[in-house]
């Protein structure tokens, strides 16, 4: 039987540096509204975004440095979310379509209105562009090796830019896969039956006199084991790409190493990191793009943990935690403070927009 390396904890071991954890560093409500419900935000350098709904009446406003309401527009659609795609635009998704807002001046337009299959197909694997052109993401071997390549903006040719993986981790779910098929077909053979999701009935583990729980154990074994490997053995590793100015970095989460690329797809060194072998660790890192710098981020009992990762060395050199508020909703980590929606009280009916100091 083929062993299986499963979760991130499991990929590497590597012993990590000692940090001290901040918890004095205080929030405070950066936005409120006393009749709209907050129901999505985005912060970068064109300022702060914020959807707001009250009876199903909906508004987006644009906020100022000091995050006071600059700009408001009406939205005559029924929006769902924002969403930045890979090149920096802002858009307002509804059930079907996408609309792209843009700030002129003082003004908030929607520009351009697309399917949300427009989204599927392209903007949800595309991770970043530079003056080259624009990153995509791929992911093949079971979902064990995750690909960047880029489409260069003149020629439109398409452009190794680097791949992660593991050779042991590919071919360790491929042998299981194949040890799956081979069981259900065994079973399929020895039941005369199609295997559903569902046990099977009373009356199907009673034919030709067999025990129920001999036939039902074994079958269910099989399906668990089936289902465990689709949920969790081809679940993609979370190896992000960034841009910061002229530099692509990878966050090699299979392999421990945080890779510094040139624009033109060169290695230009690699860091060993450990974060990610650390319990508790979220499955996620941010970029402050104002002050560029990396976070990589914990979550103990809903608490978010947000670790400054050294660009030198590779190791987190500080902590800060979001103390009280559990379970942040959207946190964006921008200029210094990790922003985020949370409803202070059970009973209340409204939302606020916090930050912090990180």
């Amino acid at each position: 039987m083929a062993f299986l390396s499963i979760g991130q904890d499991s990929l590497r071991t590597q012993k990590i540096k000692e940090v001290n954890v901040s918890h004095s560093r205080k929030k405070e409500i950066a936005f409120k509204d006393s009749r709209y419900y907050i129901m999505d935000f985005h912060i970068d350098s064109n300022g702060a975004f914020v959807l707001l709904n009250r009876f199903s009446k909906y508004y987006i406003y644009l906020l100022d440095s000091d995050m006071n309401v600059k700009v408001k527009k009406l939205i005559t659609f029924h929006p769902k979310s924002l969403f930045l795609d890979c090149t920096g635009l802002l858009h307002v998704f509804s059930k079907d379509t996408m609309f792209r807002l843009e700030r002129s001046a003082d003004t908030l337009l929607f520009t351009e209105k697309q399917s949300l299959d427009m989204y599927k197909y392209y903007y949800r694997d595309c991770s970043a562009s530079n003056d080259v052109g624009l990153i995509f993401k791929s992911e093949r071997n079971y979902s064990q090796t995750t690909e960047y390549y880029q489409i260069e903006n003149v020629s439109k040719f398409n452009l190794d830019v680097y791949e992660v993986t593991d050779s042991t981790l590919v071919r360790s779910a491929r042998e299981t896969e194949a040890e799956i098929k081979k069981e259900e077909y065994r079973l399929r053979r020895k039941y005369s039956r199609t295997l559903g999701s569902r046990a099977p009935t009373w009356e199907d583990q009673t034919q030709e006199g067999q025990l129920r729980n001999d036939r039902s154990s074994e079958i269910q074994r099989h399906l668990d084991k089936r289902q465990f490997y689709g949920q969790f053995v081809l679940r993609p590793h979370y190896n992000p790409l960034f841009i910061m100015d002229d530099t692509t970095f990878v966050f090699d989460h299979v392999n421990g190493e945080m890779v510094r690329l040139t624009m033109d797809r060169e290695v230009l060194d690699k860091r060993p990191i450990g974060y990610h072998n650390e319990k508790h660790w979220k499955g996620e890192v941010q970029l402050d793009t104002k002050r560029n710098i990396f976070y990589t981020v914990e979550e103990k009992h809903g608490a978010q943990i947000f670790g400054r990762v050294s660009l030198e060395s590779g190791e987190v050199d500080r902590k800060t935690k979001i103390t009280k508020h559990a379970y942040p909703e959207k946190v964006i980590v921008y200029n210094g403070f990790a922003y985020y929606v949370y409803r202070q009280f059970v009973d209340d009916n409204l939302n606020k927009l916090f930050r912090q100091r990180i």
